[in-house]
């Protein structure tokens, strides 16, 4: 029974949109639902749960076959509804995570306490946190889709400072997709309920948290009216010392990945969603990388 009830608490008060499946390893939707079908939707994820993987919020699939001509798998944009504000956590992957219990630990201590706690491999594994909706919220225009957005990503901000000093990966966006209940990582571990309580379930306006004191914006590159002196060429001197070759053989050694779209632009090592980590940029002829990530090193 653990799909069909994580599939009820998630959807069960929804009366339209899809909900949607994907292969994220071959970028491509593994199967699309009406939202009141979710027992084809459990059959969908007993029958293929192996890198198998849930658009959380219910999406309007057609909206994302008009736009992308039948080949896209949907986002931001196509969200139709929220049913619940969502966080992949990492724990135990390495010493800058939490541990399994000190992560659980920061969960519990949210302003919130989640609805749903799925343990994603195993013992050893981090968490996905689910805090239900009381209803499914329809977003109404794009004002009201910026708002959802702005308050998931203050949601993640608050477990970040709840979690310090372990990290905390971006993973607020509307369209985040998890591993459901039932699906099986290639480790063999199936992910399945640590906490469940679908009646644990809140408005959308208590997620609004106050804001947190903004630091000063950094100034990027201000234009210098004086050469850099060899002090500070520190990227340059470095190169140069060590052999290493450009700063792009560099980021490409430590296993940074040129974004495709952007060629000046590079995904940080271990970084799943492809999200620009940072940008090599030239200062008066001396290189440097402008970190565009909290997740990066």
């Amino acid at each position: 029974m653990i799909v069909d009830d994580y599939l009820n608490a998630l959807y069960g008060k929804c009366d339209r949109g899809h909900v949607v499946l994907i292969e994220p390893t071959n970028d491509r939707v593994s199967g699309y639902f009406d939202v009141t079908r979710l027992d084809l939707v459990k059959q969908h994820i007993e029958k293929q749960p192996l890198d198998l993987f849930i658009k959380v919020n219910v999406m309007d699939h057609e909206q994302t076959i008009e736009r992308s001509k039948g080949r896209g798998i949907g986002g931001t944009k196509e969200v139709l509804a929220l049913v619940s504000f969502h966080l992949d956590v990492d724990a135990g992957k390495d010493d800058r995570y939490l541990t399994p219990t000190k992560m659980l630990d920061a969960l519990m201590s949210m302003p919130l306490a989640p609805s749903m706690v799925m343990k994603t491999n195993g013992e050893d594994g981090g968490y996905h946190a689910y805090w239900l909706l009381d209803e499914p919220h329809y977003i109404t225009d794009e004002d009201d889709r910026k708002r959802c957005q702005s308050i998931s990503t203050r949601w993640l901000t608050e477990l970040r400072e709840h979690a310090k000093p372990g990290t905390i990966d971006g993973t607020a966006n509307l369209d985040r997709i998890l591993r459901p209940a039932g699906a099986t990582r290639k480790s063999g571990n199936t992910v399945q309920p640590y906490i469940f309580k679908p009646e644990r379930r809140y408005s959308i306006d208590q997620f609004v948290l106050p804001m947190t004191e903004q630091p000063e914006p950094e100034v990027i590159y201000t234009p210098r009216s004086t050469p850099l002196s060899d002090d500070d060429k520190v990227i340059t001197r470095y190169l140069q010392e060590t052999g290493q070759g450009s700063i792009e053989s560099v980021l490409s050694r430590q296993g940074y990945r040129r974004c495709d779209s952007k060629p000046n632009f590079w995904t940080r090592p271990g970084g799943q969603s492809g999200a620009p980590t940072g940008e090599v940029y030239v200062n008066d002829g001396v290189p440097g990388f402008t970190v565009k990530s909290g997740a990066a090193d």
